[in-house]
């Protein structure tokens, strides 16, 4: 009896010592797939929303700046440039991404993106960061980061092209702030100088922003400029905010008023 006690003793030490021995198999083979299975879920979100599985947890690297601020000039790197072909297949553009090397800028061509045109076989896209002073920056808006140059050409011919055939979906990295800014919006513009806003998301965590363009030129992010003090803008607020004031301290002490009234007349009825 006492032996056959030992014996199952053994064995339940054994298969212990065998799970033990498995469990960084088994932890492995969890881990790669959930890994399989977050790349899954992440591809089908579409080409500039893929990720790499741990990037929440590193923080982003330095921005580079066309014009970098003073304190940080003696740190600052030169933004970069690309330029990349798309290729036409049976007279259709094919799909493409479009990053600079330092992922500043990211353009997203879907297939159809550029209109065929007879003896073409494909579209230079290029991709230039620019300084705000090289543009007109809109007297409302205050420019964050580096403007970007996103310019077309058929490589036969040279003629350029502005207007997309199919929408792209652009991605731009701004420089972090003290402040997390929401209201962070690309603008867009086809000469540099009218520039209109564009349905902007923007990643706060990533620094980065995505919207959707329907052709190229210049882009930015910028935020809405706070109006100066003393301007009409300013002062037409403070009016509102002193009306308003005013006529809740109106209807506050009319409500107690009344409530007053009411209550003397209860008592007399009472009485």
């Amino acid at each position: 009896m006492a032996s056959a006690l030992l014996d199952i003793s053994h064995q339940g030490d054994t298969h212990r010592a065998v799970r033990m021995r498995n469990w960084p198999v088994v932890a492995g083979l969890l881990a790669a797939t959930l890994y399989v299975a977050a790349a899954t879920v992440t591809g089908q979100l579409g080409p500039l929303s893929r990720r790499p599985i741990f990037d929440g947890f590193l923080p982003p690297p330095p921005y580079r700046w066309v014009d970098p601020p003073p304190s940080l000039e003696d740190t600052n790197q030169e933004p970069l440039s690309q330029t990349s072909s798309v290729p036409f297949k049976r007279e259709t553009s094919q799909s493409q991404v479009i990053s600079t090397p330092d992922l500043q800028a990211s353009i997203f061509l879907v297939e159809g993106a550029f209109p065929p045109e007879p003896g073409e076989k494909a579209v230079s896209v290029a991709m230039r960061p620019l300084a705000p002073a090289q543009v007109d920056e809109p007297a409302a808006w205050s420019f964050k980061g580096n403007v970007y140059a996103i310019t077309g050409s058929y490589q036969a011919s040279g003629a350029a092209i502005v207007d997309l055939a199919q929408p792209g979906q652009l991605v731009l990295i701004y420089p972090p702030g003290p402040d997390i800014d929401p209201e962070s919006t690309v603008l867009q513009s086809s000469n540099g100088e009218d520039w209109q806003a564009l349905d902007t998301t923007v990643i706060a965590a990533q620094h980065s922003t995505q919207s959707e363009t329907r052709a190229l030129g210049y882009f930015a992010v910028a935020s809405p400029r706070e109006p100066p003090a003393g301007s009409p803008q300013d002062s037409g607020a403070r009016t509102v905010i002193v009306i308003a004031v005013a006529g809740g301290v109106v209807l506050v002490g009319a409500v107690s008023l009344l409530l007053i009234a009411r209550r003397r007349r209860q008592r007399s009825s009472s009485r």
